[in-house]
């Protein structure tokens, strides 16, 4: 319990606690995203984002915060594309705290910092919903890292675990606005 108030203090620090609250859309018709957490271990958590300019994922906003939670839906706006990333630290040791603390800024420095803190566990994904239909993204952890399965079902609850999305690269921003993918 230590370590998950330990990583989560950092994280927020590190973050700069100044990206936006995500608002889902009110329209009938609005797709769902389930964000599904498998993670093992109980020190980890589970984030996501998307950005209101998904060319260089730019404007970021924070859809879901889980460390206990195992699932979370939102709405999203059917027919427009969206890039959503998921992230589960993977603490690597004090080199980050040491960066961060070193320069004793937390804004642009901790960008910079984040990068070796998230190890590969951060897809970036682009997809474009449909009216009605409901996304899942379930993230889970095993001995060599994390992986995730992004699956699409359609109003008649068949899954679609092949249908069409991009994966961007993800990289560390300098502010919150700044672009978070190439």
């Amino acid at each position: 319990m230590k370590k998950l108030t330990l990583y989560t203090t950092c994280m927020l620090l590190i973050s700069g606690c100044t990206n936006r609250a995500y608002i889902e859309p009110t329209e009938p018709h609005a797709a769902t995203l389930e964000f599904v957490n498998r993670i093992d271990n109980p020190d980890l958590f589970y984030s996501a984002f998307t950005y209101k300019d998904i060319k260089q994922c730019t404007n970021r906003q924070n859809v879901a915060f889980m460390s206990k939670e195992k699932n979370k839906t939102v709405k999203i706006k059917p027919s427009e594309p969206i890039v959503i990333t998921s992230i589960i630290p993977q603490p690597t040791g004090v080199e980050t705290i040491l960066l961060v603390g070193g320069f004793g800024a937390i804004g642009a420095i901790g960008a910079l910092a984040s990068g070796t803190k998230y190890g590969e566990c951060k897809p970036t994904l682009e997809f474009t919903p449909k009216e009605n239909h409901h996304y899942k993204l379930m993230m889970s952890t095993n001995a060599k890292g994390c992986e995730f399965s992004f699956t699409e079902i359609d109003p008649s609850n068949n899954a679609n675990p092949a249908f069409e999305f991009v994966a961007h690269k993800w990289k560390p921003a300098f502010t919150e606005d700044g672009a978070w993918c190439d």
